[in-house]
């Protein structure tokens, strides 16, 4: 995914809350201890809850998969990240020493 994350994210309160919960939290000049892989859980339970509540929108993509040029792309930014962190967290929350950053 190539889009922005919280791009479809209807209310821009919920989005610059997201934002806070994930890419401000999880800076690579916060220390490690305070970037654990279970700190993700506060955001995934918000990013759920938004996703839930329907304030997440489908859009298209500015970027179509290279076998399909012509028709519209469409997905749920937010819906992708959340699952994709859900899967990094359920692999990695139990491994000593780990830690999130977010560029």
């Amino acid at each position: 995914m190539r889009e922005y994350p919280f791009g479809g994210v209807s209310d821009n309160d919920t989005r610059m809350k997201l934002r806070g919960l994930l890419i401000d939290r999880f800076e690579a000049s916060q220390p490690p201890a305070k970037r654990r892989v279970d700190a993700l859980a506060e955001f995934l339970t918000e990013a759920q809850h938004v996703i839930n509540a329907g304030q997440a929108e489908w859009t298209v993509s500015e970027h179509a998969p290279d076998d399909d040029d012509d028709a519209p792309y469409r997905l749920n930014p937010l819906l992708a990240l959340t699952l994709h962190l859900k899967w990094l967290s359920s692999i990695f929350s139990n491994q000593p020493g780990v830690s999130v950053s977010i560029r």
